[in-house]
């Protein structure tokens, strides 16, 4: 939850746990929580896509 992108050099997601707890804090709704997971599912995806 909350990877805004992946590190270069090892190819793991950079978690914004910033971002995540605030998020938490504020809306956690599913949609919310739907958002996020998408969000991550999609850097995940392109991740393997690039390989």
């Amino acid at each position: 939850m909350g990877f805004t992108r992946l590190n270069q050099t090892t190819n793991l997601p950079i978690v914004d746990w910033k971002e995540v707890h605030q998020q938490s804090h504020i809306n956690f709704s599913a949609k919310q929580i739907s958002q996020i997971f998408c969000q991550d599912i999609k850097i995940a995806l392109s991740f393997f896509s690039s390989q």
